[in-house]
């Protein structure tokens, strides 16, 4: 094509480690990004002289692959509820240990005398709890909420990338 990696990624408005790491197929392009790039195609194949025919399955072509996207992309989006299920569950369960890991720590302030295996219990509620509070950490939730949040904005590019695209 005559681009270098650079240009091609200033052209398409993205950072080229962005576009290798599309080039590799390990992440998609933002939606504006395919556009331009499909565009791009399709003047780099108008110029070299096709026949009009050759044009219009290239083109017909372009609608199958970016439906083909969207398609993926919105799977990718009916995610979200089961990731919005998890992070809830999680910050309950976040909330519960630390309700439990304060139970545990008043009852030892308390100074009263406890039979050994009612101590034995008090270690192991405290160490599930400690060991559920590692599991459903702030950073986990975090992690998860991120997700979340890139779903949503691939939400909202997809539906502006399909309203300008397939409502022209």
């Amino acid at each position: 094509m005559g681009f270098f990696q650079q240009e091609l990624a200033d052209y398409l408005g993205i950072d080229r480690t962005q576009l290798s790491r599309w080039e590799m197929g390990h992440r998609g392009l933002p939606y504006e990004a395919g556009y331009k790039w499909s565009n791009m195609l399709l003047c780099l194949y108008s110029e070299s002289e096709a026949s009009a025919e050759a044009t219009a399955s290239m083109e017909q072509q372009q609608r199958a692959d970016l439906t083909k996207f969207m398609a993926q992309e919105i799977n990718k989006c009916r995610r979200k509820p089961e990731l919005q299920r998890r992070l809830e569950a999680m910050q309950a369960d976040y909330q519960q240990c630390l309700r439990t890991l304060a139970f545990v720590t008043r009852l030892r302030e308390s100074g009263g005398t406890m039979l050994p295996n009612e101590r034995l219990n008090l270690n192991c509620a405290e160490a599930r709890a400690r060991k559920k509070i590692w599991d459903c950490g702030l950073v986990k939730q975090a992690q998860l909420s991120i997700q979340l949040q890139a779903l949503t904005a691939t939400e909202q590019e997809l539906q502006t990338f399909n309203h300008v695209f397939f409502n022209q």
